[in-house]
């Protein structure tokens, strides 16, 4: 996993939360809820880039099968980036839960009656998908947006 933090630290770049909060909340006020499906399906494709780089960097491609250690590396990759940090995650026979607090797209939306955090969603399923090769859907339940305490996920897994 320190691989993993060295090349985001080496190939990342840094930038300031605020600009892209902001940027994510404008997009909320100009489109609504509509683009929900857009977000969601750009967090895929940033899951998948993900999953390519974790999988570039892992030497040893058995640890992946393990959900605890793969959902470490998605850890060490949420928080690096400066997305979230990931607090619990439970792992079930088809279903993963997870929380996270500090979430860059709860924080950029404010109040919200709905969940917000699409990409991550989208993300976190493609990371799974790509890294234990089973179908995995990824759902946010609750929301920070909506006066939760974290945002809260379930994957569903297909085996």
């Amino acid at each position: 996993m320190e691989k993993l933090r060295i090349y985001l630290r080496n190939e990342g770049i840094l930038l300031p939360k605020n600009p892209i909060k902001e940027f994510y909340s404008q997009i909320f006020k100009l489109s609504g809820f509509g683009i929900g499906g857009i977000l969601s399906f750009s967090g895929k494709k940033a899951g998948i880039i993900g999953a390519q780089i974790i999988r570039s960097i892992v030497e040893n491609e058995e640890e992946l099968k393990d959900l605890n250690t793969t959902f470490g590396y998605i850890k060490v990759f949420l928080e690096e980036t400066g997305i979230c940090k990931l607090e619990t995650w439970e792992i079930k026979e088809t279903e993963i839960n997870f929380s996270v607090s500090g979430s860059i797209f709860a924080e950029a939306v404010g109040k919200s009656k709905k969940p917000v955090c699409m990409p991550l969603s989208g993300a976190v399923g493609s990371f799974l998908e790509e890294l234990v090769g089973n179908k995995c859907e990824c759902k946010e339940i609750k929301c920070r947006s909506q006066g939760e305490e974290m945002c809260h996920f379930q994957v569903k897994i297909s085996r």
